[in-house]
C-alpha cells in the first residue's frame, strides 16, 4: 500500500515497498519522486542507513521545518519485528536520514503500523503500542517525547488514523475497539491541553466497523469525516459539525453503489467537494462524491 504526498514546489511522491513476484517483500522502502512528468526513483532505506520495513509506510509533510517524513516499524538482523517506530527524513534536498524515534523518546514499543502529522508546527506520530495503548510521540526543539494518551485498560485494534481540525485547533486520533474493534472511537485534544475519549459509533448511532478507519478534514464547511467498512458490506461515513455533533450516513445505501473494501476519503478544496474511493468486489475501482 503506498504513502502519497505533495512536497516542495508541486512535487509528487510516492513512497512504497519493494516486492518481488515469487520471493515477497524485502523491506526496502523506495521513492518515485514526480516533477515535470519526470519520475526518479530512489532507495530511502539504503541512502539513511535505516533499517527494513516490515510493515506498510506512511508518509507526512512538516511545513514549519520544510521537510518529508516517511514513518513505519523496522525489521531486525533476522528479518523479524522490531517493533519500534522509525522517522526517515528529508528536506528540499531530498537527501534522506533516519531517527529510531522509539529508542530516543525511550517509548514503549509498538505493534502497529505509526502515522504522522504536523500540529502547531510540531511533528507528531501516533501508534498501536504492544500494550494496545495509543502512544504519541511529538519533536520539539528538545527532540523526542513521549505521552500514553490512554488512561484506560487495553483499548485500540488495529493502525490508528490522525488528522488536525483547523477550526477548532483540536487534533484527533481515531480507532477501532470494542468488541471485535466493532466501535469506532476516538481521542482528541481539546484547547485546554486535556485529552477527552469518544464513542463515536454510540453518538451516531452507526453500524458496526469490520475494518480500520480513515478520515480527512472539509475546512471550508467546518466538518469532520470518518469513513469505514460496515459489517453489512456497506461503506460509513460518520461526519461531525457545530449544530448537531457526530452524525451517520449509509454512503452505499444512499448512492445505490456497489459493495466493496475499505474506503479512503478526501477533499478537492477548489471545486469544494468530498471524494471516497474504494475497491468494489469485483475488483473496480468506485468513487462516491
Amino acid at each position: 500500500k503506498p504513502a502519497c504526498y505533495v512536497f516542495a514546489q508541486y512535487t509528487e511522491n510516492i513512497v512504497y515497498l519493494e516486492f518481488t513476484p515469487g520471493v515477497g517483500p524485502s523491506g526496502r522502502v523506495y521513492q518515485l519522486r514526480g516533477d515535470n512528468n519526470t519520475w526518479h526513483p530512489k532507495e530511502l532505506t539504503a541512502e539513511a542507513g535505516a533499517p527494513r520495513a516490515y510493515f506498510d509506510v506512511r508518509a507526512n509533510v512538516h511545513y514549519a521545518t520544510g521537510t518529508q517524513h516517511v514513518v513505519y516499524l523496522g525489521r531486525d538482523n533476522q528479518g523479524l519485528l522490531d517493533s519500534q517506530v522509525h522517522d526517515l527524513y528529508a528536506d528540499g534536498s531530498n537527501d534522506w536520514h533516519h531517527t529510531n524515534v522509539t529508542a530516543e523518546a525511550s517509548a514503549p514499543l509498538a505493534l502497529t503500523t505509526p502515522t504522522g502529522f504536523e500540529f502547531r508546527e510540531l511533528q507528531h506520530v501516533d501508534y498501536q503500542g504492544i500494550d494496545s495503548h495509543v502512544h504519541e510521540l511529538w519533536f520539539d526543539s528538545n527532540g523526542w517525547h513521549h505521552n500514553d494518551l490512554t488512561n484506560a485498560p487495553v483499548v485500540a485494534l488495529g493502525p490508528l488514523t490522525a488528522r488536525v481540525f483547523g477550526s477548532t485547533a483540536t487534533q484527533h486520533v481515531v480507532y477501532r475497539a470494542g468488541t471485535n474493534g466493532s466501535n469506532i472511537q476516538e481521542l482528541w485534544w481539546d484547547d485546554n491541553g486535556l485529552w477527552r475519549r469518544s464513542d463515536l459509533t454510540s453518538a451516531s448511532q452507526a453500524p458496526a466497523a469490520s475494518g480500520d478507519p480513515t478520515n480527512y478534514t472539509f475546512e471550508g464547511q467546518g466538518t469532520q469525516h470518518i469513513n469505514y467498512l460496515g459489517t453489512d458490506g456497506h461503506v460509513h461515513e460518520l461526519w461531525w459539525d457545530y449544530e448537531n455533533g457526530w452524525q451517520h450516513n449509509d454512503l452505499t445505501y444512499r448512492t445505490g453503489a456497489p459493495l466493496g473494501g475499505l474506503p479512503s476519503g478526501y477533499v478537492f478544496t477548489s471545486q469544494e467537494t468530498q471524494h471516497v474511493v474504494y475497491a468494489g468486489n469485483e475488483g473496480h475501482v468506485h468513487e462516491l462524491w
